[in-house]
């Protein structure tokens, strides 16, 4: 998928361009401005995360630390891979569905139960589903995560 992607918290409000590749669990990331100029780019596979940012190349097996370290952002990067396409079940927390039945609102077990391993207060919103493939897709998605807010325009899905 690609999209933009606007960046909100307390002290500062961004918007980048954002690309999005998977491949089961493993995934690929960019994050570029407006002219193209790479922000951050990630790669997750076996044997944990790559980032790259302002030159520099990072490892964690565990992306979420490696995200909050680098930029602040409380973003569960893991999960992402199932949530960006709204592939969530009732086992993976509460559930709200529009009326022919796609996901409007989701807000994962590790909220609900209180995990530490899961950002406070996580929601996220689906709206503006369009088919692709004969399968319905969110192109607009908001991740809520404590006082963060992640705002995800799809522009196409590759």
């Amino acid at each position: 998928m690609r999209g933009k992607l606007a960046v909100i918290t307390p002290t500062e409000r961004q918007a980048v361009n954002f690309f999005w590749q998977r491949n089961n669990e493993n995934y690929q990331t960019f994050i570029t401005t407006s002219l193209g100029i790479n922000v951050l780019s990630a790669s997750r596979n076996e044997s944990g995360m790559r980032l790259t940012t302002d030159g520099q190349t990072y490892q964690a097996s565990m992306p979420e630390e490696l995200i909050v370290k680098l930029t602040g952002w409380q973003l569960p990067i893991d999960r992402l891979n199932h949530w960006l396409i709204a592939d969530v079940t009732d086992k993976d927390g509460e559930i709200i569905k529009y009326t022919d039945g796609l996901i409007k609102d989701f807000i994962p077990a590790c909220t609900v139960n209180m995990q530490p391993s899961c950002p406070t207060e996580t929601r996220v919103i689906y709206s503006d589903y369009r088919k692709v493939n004969k399968l319905s897709l969110p192109h607009q998605i908001t991740l809520k995560t404590g006082q963060q807010t992640f705002k995800l325009k799809v522009s196409g899905w590759l």
